[in-house]
C-alpha cells in the first residue's frame, strides 16, 4: 500500500493535446514528474556565454584592434606627442604678461586642448600610472580650476604658477625617459 501511496505522490495526470479537432475528446495520460526533471537545465548565463565564446573565436584580430591591443607604438608616440605638445603651450602661456594682445583667446584653446587630453589619457589604464601623466593631470587641473574660478582675464599667483611650471616640467623630463 505505501509503495503505490509514494507512486500516486510522484506523479501527475496531464491532458494530452488532441491531434485532430474532429476526434474524440482527449486523452489522459501519466507521466512521472521524475521523468520531467530529469532533462538537464541550462541557465541563460551559460547559454550567453556560450554564445559570446563562439562568436568571439570568429574574429580574434577584431576584437584586439578594437580593445586597442595591435596597436603597438602608434598609442605610445601620438601619447608622447600630445602631452609634449600641451606642457610647451602651457609653459608658453604662463610666461604670457596681463596685458598681452590675444591673452584670453589663448587661454580659451589652452582649456579646451587641456580638457580634450584629460579626457582621452584619464581612464587609460596603460598611462594612469606613469609620472608624466600625473604631473601633467595636476597641472592641467591646477590651470582649469583657476580659470573655472577666476576667469581668463585675473593672472595666476605666484606661488600657484610655481607649482605649475614645476609639476610640467617634471611631467616633461619623465617623457624623455619614457615613463
Amino acid at each position: 500500500m505505501d509503495l503505490k501511496m509514494a507512486q500516486m505522490a510522484s506523479t501527475r495526470v496531464v491532458p494530452s493535446i488532441p491531434r485532430c479537432a474532429s476526434r474524440a475528446p482527449a486523452r489522459k495520460c501519466v507521466v512521472s514528474v521524475q521523468a520531467q526533471q530529469s532533462a538537464p537545465a541550462i541557465s541563460r548565463r551559460a547559454a550567453g556565454a556560450g554564445v559570446l565564446s563562439l562568436l568571439m573565436m570568429g574574429q580574434p584580430m577584431a576584437a584586439k584592434a578594437f580593445l586597442g591591443i595591435g596597436e603597438g607604438n602608434a598609442a605610445e608616440t601620438e601619447y608622447q606627442q600630445l602631452t609634449e605638445g600641451l606642457i610647451k603651450d602651457i609653459l608658453n602661456v604662463s610666461q604670457l604678461s596681463r596685458d598681452a594682445p590675444d591673452r584670453e583667446n589663448v587661454l580659451k584653446e589652452i582649456k579646451d586642448r587641456s580638457t580634450a587630453w584629460v579626457a582621452k589619457y584619464r581612464r587609460q589604464g596603460s598611462v594612469q600610472g606613469r609620472p608624466s601623466f600625473a604631473n601633467t593631470y595636476s597641472a592641467v587641473n591646477a590651470i582649469a580650476g583657476h580659470i573655472n574660478s577666476f576667469g581668463f582675464s585675473t593672472p595666476v599667483p605666484k606661488k600657484r604658477l610655481d607649482r605649475i611650471v614645476k609639476d610640467l616640467t617634471d611631467a616633461e623630463r619623465q617623457l624623455q625617459r619614457g615613463r
